[in-house]
């Protein structure tokens, strides 16, 4: 069996291939030994009268991704009102969701991050915040160190990364010289 890779598609526009090959984003076509990359494109907007069972495989046999497909389905659902405004129906659909005990237990603990990046207030060192606080709470130390590094792969200062990471500024540079990074 292969690896199968999937993107979730929740724009607004309808998206109507079902696969999509990395090739065609290319200008000219590789010329020889290549791979192919094929990815299946999930799309998480359904009705909300639409069954479970005409759902895509992938939603129907994964809680997780039901749970963030009715979330936005939530959140459409409150924009329909002409007096709306996303904020609003984020805060109403996540509400909602944790009161049918959809994705209550991770909406519960990251309720204001789930709002922040889906209005699309996050900036990346707020991202890198979240994940080191995921990584702490499951009790990984070196995640610090993981978060410090990836925010130095997205060109972010070394100081500046330690910082927001919470290592000391020795490990630091330490780290930054194994990345190539220098003061």
């Amino acid at each position: 069996m292969g690896v199968e890779v999937h993107v979730l598609y929740s724009g607004a526009k309808p998206w109507k291939d079902e696969y999509v090959r990395l090739s065609d984003s290319f200008r000219t076509p590789p010329e020889y030994n290549s791979l192919e990359l094929t990815v299946k494109v999930v799309s998480m907007r359904y009705p909300a009268d639409c069954p479970k069972e005409c759902l895509p495989l992938e939603l129907q046999r994964s809680k997780t991704l039901f749970g963030y497909q009715t979330l936005i389905q939530y959140v459409e659902e409150g924009m329909k009102c002409e007096t709306a405004n996303l904020g609003d129906s984020v805060s109403a659909a996540i509400s909602r969701c944790i009161q049918e005990n959809i994705l209550s237990d991770f909406l519960g603990k990251y309720e204001t991050e789930v709002k922040q990046m889906i209005l699309g207030g996050r900036t990346q060192e707020e991202i890198m915040r979240v994940r080191l606080r995921c990584q702490r709470e499951e009790g990984r130390e070196e995640g610090h160190e993981e978060v410090f590094t990836s925010m130095l792969k997205d060109g972010i200062e070394p100081e500046r990364a330690a910082r927001i990471a919470k290592i000391p500024m020795d490990r630091a540079w330490e780290l930054a010289e194994k990345q190539g990074c220098h003061a």
